[in-house]
C-alpha cells in the first residue's frame, strides 16, 4: 500500500518530504506516516487517488496563506539590494585602510542578509506551488497466537513446588496466630494471677491456714 501511495504521488509530480515507518518482528511494514509535497493544482486529485488505497477513516487538511510573507520578503530583498549598491559606491570613495575595512565588513554582512532573504523567498515559493499532505497508512495486524506455557518438570520443578507449598502453609499459620494472639494475651492476664494465687495457697503450712479451716 505504501508503494502504491508513493507511485500515485510521483505520477502527480509530487514527492515524499519525510517518512516514518513501523514494522513487526518479521520486518513487515505495519504503519507508514508520509509527509507528501503535491502541486497545488493536483491536490484534490491526490486526495481522491490516495483514498482509493483503502478505507479512509479521517482526513484533515491545513492551509496557510503566505501571501503577506511573500510580499514582505520581496520588499526587503529590494531594499537590501539598494543598500548593497550604496555600500559599493562608498567602497569606491574610501581613501583610508580603516574606511575600506569598515565598508568591506558592512558589505559582507549585507550580502549575507540578502542571501538569507533569497533563500526564504525560494522556500515561500515552494509553499505556494506545493501543498503538504500528511498520510498515515496502517495494515491490519494479524491476531496474536496464544501459546500455552510449558510446565516445568524434574528436581528443580519439585523443589520449587515444595517451597511454594511451604511458604503457603507458613503464611496460613502466621495469619491464624496473628488472629489468635489478642485472645491469648487476654487469657494470660486472667489465668496467670489465679494460677499463682492457687499455687501459693498450696505451699502454706497447715498451721498457717485460716481458723475456718480447723
Amino acid at each position: 500500500m505504501r508503494q502504491k501511495a508513493v507511485t500515485a504521488v510521483a505520477g502527480l509530480n509530487g514527492q515524499v518530504a519525510s517518512e516514518d515507518t513501523g514494522s513487526d518482528p518479521d520486518g513487515n511494514i505495519t504503519q507508514s506516516n508520509l509527509v507528501l509535497k503535491i502541486p497545488t493544482k493536483s491536490f484534490e486529485t491526490a486526495i481522491q487517488q490516495l483514498s482509493e488505497l483503502g478505507k479512509r477513516l479521517q482526513i484533515h487538511q491545513d492551509s496557510e496563506d503566505v501571501t503577506e510573507q511573500v510580499v514582505d520578503v520581496a520588499s526587503r530583498i529590494q531594499s537590501q539590494r539598494a543598500s548593497l549598491e550604496r555600500m559599493r559606491v562608498l567602497m569606491t570613495k574610501a581613501n583610508t585602510i580603516g574606511d575600506i575595512v569598515s565598508v568591506e565588513s558592512e558589505l559582507t554582512r549585507r550580502e549575507a542578509d540578502l542571501e538569507a532573504l533569497l533563500a526564504k523567498q525560494k522556500n515561500l515559493a515552494l509553499q505556494t506551488d506545493l501543498a503538504t499532505l500528511t498520510l498515515t497508512l496502517t495494515e491490519k495486524g494479524k491476531p496474536a497466537v496464544k501459546t500455552e506455557p510449558k510446565k516445568a518438570t524434574g528436581f528443580l520443578a519439585g523443589l520449587k513446588g515444595g517451597w511454594h507449598a511451604f511458604t503457603a502453609v507458613f503464611s496460613a499459620l502466621a495469619t491464624a496466630l496473628g488472629a489468635l494472639l489478642p485472645f491469648l494475651i487476654l487469657l494470660a492476664i486472667i489465668v496467670l494471677p489465679l494460677w499463682r494465687f492457687r499455687h501459693k495457697l498450696r505451699r502454706q503450712p497447715a498451721g498457717q491456714q485460716s481458723p475456718a479451716s480447723q
